[in-house]
This record gives structure tokens, sequence and C-alpha cells, in this order.
């Protein structure tokens, strides 16, 4: 059994192997040697959908994500968790000096704009309001 599949292996054609090479080689080595330099900082937009990332220069301000909608909800703010897991509140003038991850805060959106009640990282779904975010 193990001989008929290095058989098949000696028996490929040459596309065969570059598309081996296509699919599985070049990706590898293109993120080992073309990694975008810089920080980065990956703002966690829902723990269970997406997240996307922001690469900057050392002392460098972050540009405050604000495109995100959420039917029902609002973005409270984005926080950024310590050791403990405490949140904190990210100012967006403070200069990043390291790689971290911040987290987007959803508070239920009140009718007349008068703020909203704040959610935990794990209620993403009450009331069966739709949980999709859209950029």
């Amino acid at each position: 059994m193990v001989l008929g599949f290095f058989a098949g292996v000696a028996a490929m054609p040459w596309w065969g192997w570059l598309t081996i090479f296509l699919i599985l080689v070049l990706p590898f080595v293109a993120f080992m040697f073309f990694k975008p330099k810089g920080i980065k900082v990956e703002f966690v937009v829902d723990p269970r959908k997406r997240s996307f990332y922001q690469f900057l220069k050392k002392n460098e301000l972050l540009i405050e994500p604000t495109d995100f909608k959420r039917e029902g909800f609002v973005i409270e703010g984005w926080y950024l968790k310590d050791k403990n897991d405490a949140k904190h509140r990210w100012n967006f003038a403070t200069q990043v000096t390291g790689e971290m991850t911040l987290f987007a805060n959803w508070t239920r959106d009140r009718p007349g704009g008068f703020g909203g009640t704040p959610l935990s990282a794990d209620d993403y779904n009450l009331d069966g309001i739709s949980d999709a975010v859209t950029a």
C-alpha cells in the first residue's frame, strides 16, 4: 500500500507538482519572508465572528474603527484586557508601544440616542436580535 502511494507520486505529471508547489509551498515561503513590518494590533469585533488588524510603527497612534454596524447595537468603545482579565477602555490618543488586542464593547441602542446597556463578551444574541456584524 505504501509502495503504491510512492509509485503514484513518482508518476505524477509536472502540472501536479506545480499545483502542489503553488498551494502548499509558495504561501508558506511568502509568510516566512514577507511578513508585514511594524506593531500588530488586533481588533476583535465579535469573538465568535471576526477580527481585523492594523499595522503601525512604534509610538504611532491607532485609527479608531467606526464602520462596524450591528442591528440594534452600537460600539460603546474598544477595550484592552490585562493579565487578570480586567477591561480597560483604550484611549486612541495613546501611542502604541507593543502588540495588543482590543475588544469591541457593544451596547444596546436606545431610541433617542441616550446610550445603551453594556453587554458581556458572551452576550451576543439578546431577545432574538440578529448578531450579524457588518462593516
